[in-house]
Parts: C-alpha cells; sequence; structure tokens
C-alpha cells in the first residue's frame, strides 16, 4: 500500500511538471530577474534557466514525499532566487565580505552627505551647461556619465580623434575651476550677480542666462530668500537717480537760503561772532549726509529684516514711491532691451562664426576631393611606354690603305741612232 501510494503521488508530481514547467517558465524567470536586477545582480539565461531547474526539482521531491505545496508559484520563485544568488556568490568570491566587515559597517545611511551628494551633483550639472558650448556639452557627457573612450565618443559625435582630444581638453580647463568654487561651497557666492540681476528683471526671459538662473533659484532656498529681499528694496526705495535729484534740490535751496543770509553772517561776522549755517557749501554737504544716511537706513532695515519681514503694499501708497517704481520698471525694461540686443548681436556672431567655418570645411572637403579625383585619374591613366633603344651602329669599315707606291724602273735606253752615214759603216 506504502509503493503503491508513493507511486501515485510521483505520477502525480510528474503530470504536474509536465503540465506547468513550461507555461510557468517566462513568468518565473522575469520575476527572479527582476528581483536579482533589484539587488544589482546580473546573470546569464542560461543561468536562470539551471535555477529555474533547480526549483522544479525541489518541488517535484517535495510533491513526490507528500508535502502538501498550496503556491507552486512562489516556492519556485523562492527557491529560483535563492539557487541564483548562490550562483552570483560562486562566480564573484571576491565580493564575498566577512563577519567583521560586516560589522563595521553603517546600516543606516548618512542623510546629511547624501543631501550634500546630491546638492553637489546639481550644481556640477549646472556648471555644465553654463561653461560648455553644445559641442563640448556632449563630449563631456559620453566620456565622463556614459564612461565612452575619447576615440569612441569622437566617432559617435562625428569628428576627429585630434579635435576630440582638443575639446576634451578644453572642457577640462573650463571645469577645474567650477569643481574647485564646488568644493569651497562658494557656488551661490559666483552667481550673485546673476541672481541680483534675475531679482532686478534685467535679464531677457528667452535667454540663457535667465534659464540658468531660474533653474539656480529652483534648487537654492538662501538665493530665493535674497531676490525676495531685493525685490522688496527695489519695490519702496527711491532709485539712486531721484536720491541725487533730491540731494541737489536740497543744496540748491541750501545755496538760496546762505544767499540771504550773507548779509546777516557778514554783520555777524563784524561782531566777531561765526555763523556754521551761514556757509552754503556747509549745508549743501548737511543736506547730503542726512539724505544719504536716511537712505541706507531704510536699506538696512529693509535688507535685514529676516524672511518673514516683507514690504507692505497698502493702498494708500505715495505719489514718490509709485513715481521710483515706475522709473524702476522702466529702467528694467531699457537695460532687459539693451541685453537682448546684446544677446541677439553675440547670437549673430556665433552663427556667423559657425558659417565661416562650415564654409572653410566645405572648402577643405571639395580640395581634398579634388585632389583624390586627380590622384584617381594619375592612376587610370596608363604610363606612356619606354621609348625605343637606338639601333646598334655597325662599325665602320677600315680606311682603305693606300697601294704601295712602284718602284721606278730606269727609263729605258734610247734606241741607237741609226743614219745613213751610220747604216753602212762597217763594225
Amino acid at each position: 500500500m506504502t509503493a503503491f501510494a508513493l507511486r501515485g503521488r510521483r505520477t502525480a508530481a510528474d503530470a504536474l511538471l509536465e503540465r506547468e514547467y513550461a507555461e510557468l517558465k517566462p513568468e518565473i524567470v522575469a520575476t527572479v530577474a527582476a528581483k536579482l536586477a533589484a539587488a544589482n545582480v546580473r546573470l546569464d539565461a542560461a543561468d536562470l534557466d539551471a535555477a529555474y531547474n533547480q526549483a522544479w526539482h525541489a518541488l517535484h521531491t517535495k510533491l513526490a514525499d507528500g508535502e502538501a505545496v498550496d503556491n507552486h508559484k512562489g516556492l519556485l520563485v523562492s527557491i529560483a532566487h535563492r539557487r541564483a544568488l548562490d550562483e552570483h556568490r560562486a562566480i564573484h568570491p571576491s565580493r564575498r565580505a566577512d563577519p567583521e566587515q560586516l560589522d563595521e559597517l553603517s546600516g543606516e545611511p548618512d542623510v546629511d552627505q547624501r543631501l550634500d551628494d546630491e546638492m553637489r551633483l546639481r550644481q556640477f550639472i549646472a556648471g555644465l551647461r553654463e561653461r560648455l558650448d553644445r559641442r563640448e556639452l556632449q563630449a563631456a557627457a559620453l566620456c565622463y556619465v556614459y564612461e565612452y573612450s575619447r576615440p569612441e565618443a569622437a566617432r559617435l559625435i562625428g569628428v576627429a580623434p585630434k579635435r576630440m582630444e582638443k575639446i576634451m581638453d578644453a572642457v577640462s580647463r573650463k571645469l577645474a575651476p567650477v569643481i574647485g568654487e564646488i568644493r569651497a561651497g562658494a557656488w551661490c557666492e559666483e552667481h550673485h550677480s546673476l541672481v541680483k540681476a534675475y531679482a532686478l528683471g534685467l535679464l531677457d526671459e528667452e535667454g540663457e542666462r535667465y534659464a540658468l538662473a531660474r533653474d539656480h533659484l529652483a534648487e537654492c532656498s538662501s538665493c530665493r530668500r535674497s531676490v525676495l529681499r531685493v525685490r522688496g528694496i527695489a519695490a519702496i526705495a527711491p532709485p539712486v537717480p531721484l536720491a541725487l535729484g533730491a540731494i541737489a534740490l536740497l543744496g540748491a535751496g541750501a545755496g538760496a537760503a546762505g544767499v540771504g543770509a550773507r548779509g546777516e553772517g557778514a554783520a555777524a561776522g563784524k561782531e566777531g561772532g561765526h555763523s556754521f549755517l551761514s556757509e552754503p557749501r556747509t549745508k549743501l554737504a548737511v543736506a547730503a549726509s542726512v539724505a544719504v544716511a536716511a537712505l541706507i537706513a531704510l536699506m538696512l532695515s529693509l535688507g535685514g529684516g529676516g524672511e518673514e519681514e516683507r514690504p507692505s503694499r497698502a493702498g494708500g501708497e505715495t505719489t514718490p514711491a509709485v513715481d521710483a517704481r515706475q522709473q524702476a520698471a522702466a529702467d528694467a525694461r531699457v537695460r532687459a532691451a539693451r541685453q537682448a540686443r546684446s544677446n541677439a548681436a553675440a547670437r549673430a556672431a556665433r552663427r556667423e562664426r559657425a558659417a565661416a567655418a562650415r564654409r572653410r570645411a566645405a572648402r577643405e572637403r571639395r580640395a581634398a576631393a579634388a585632389r583624390r579625383a586627380a590622384l584617381a585619374r594619375a592612376n587610370a591613366t596608363p604610363a606612356p611606354p619606354p621609348p625605343p633603344a637606338p639601333a646598334p651602329q655597325p662599325a665602320p669599315a677600315p680606311a682603305p690603305q693606300p697601294a704601295p707606291t712602284p718602284a721606278q724602273t730606269p727609263p729605258p735606253e734610247p734606241p741607237p741612232v741609226r743614219d745613213g752615214a751610220e747604216e753602212f759603216e762597217l763594225r
């Protein structure tokens, strides 16, 4: 009976294996891979298949032994996940830590350090956007963020390797002061002028500096407080030209008063006395000092009031305050227009330089193409045959030898004279 029951359970386990092995495999393998990825563990598909097979072997053994398993999927995921971790630990023994080293590790993360690191990372990204142009930003992202080598980044961008070296050298020179400012904690101090210009409305809303200031203020609460403080002072305090005009008016009144009191001062001088307020220059200096001191006191009281202080904006504002705000707004618009024209001129100059560079590159490409075409034509034209060798000249015939001079023969003896007398002479 026991053998019969054991055989029945094994048969049921075999039937379950044949029915659900292929059906559950994609879901179980995907779940195990996701859990491993969450722990920064990567395994090959073959290793995951081996872990899945081991999980089914364990499930089959439990069912054959008569154990009740209500959740087949959960058991398969748990066993496959553990077997995959064992395989990963066996492949990477150098990553195993001793128990003594685990005791030294802190289980709680340093929240302050993490926040500081995130702030420094945001400042570094802002420095990249602020100091680098488009090509340098692409090169820095490929080399620093995605860890490409310089030749690989050069192929992706479409530049020569030597040009890529020059780009990265320029990136290193420009980022060195940025990293120094971030390490010294002087990032906000270096952007004080940018934040102040943003607060006074001097930046073009379509310009790049406006976007940089807005992104910086989105991350920095102290600079946001500075913007609110500056805007509050600009809304209430009169602009500098009006203050100087008031001082000039006070000086003119003091001069008139001095002219009226000149006679009294002279009379007092005759009597030996001296009137301090009878001098026009003295009154002008006193009035200017009082006006400047009042303006400085007003600015200090508004600027040092803390975060909660805000300038009152009651409905009964005086006319000088309204005129001051209007004048400040007009000045801001003029400066913004001037800045916009300057930015437009700079952009036009950059576009002209880029167009000139493109034209120069096109000329170089055409010249290179012409050289290649000339070289191709030269290679295609057959070389002229060599000149024929001169035919051998026969050797000159030897000059004829002069005939030997014949020996001179003596002249023949004249024949004897035979005349009539001698013809009959007896010999």
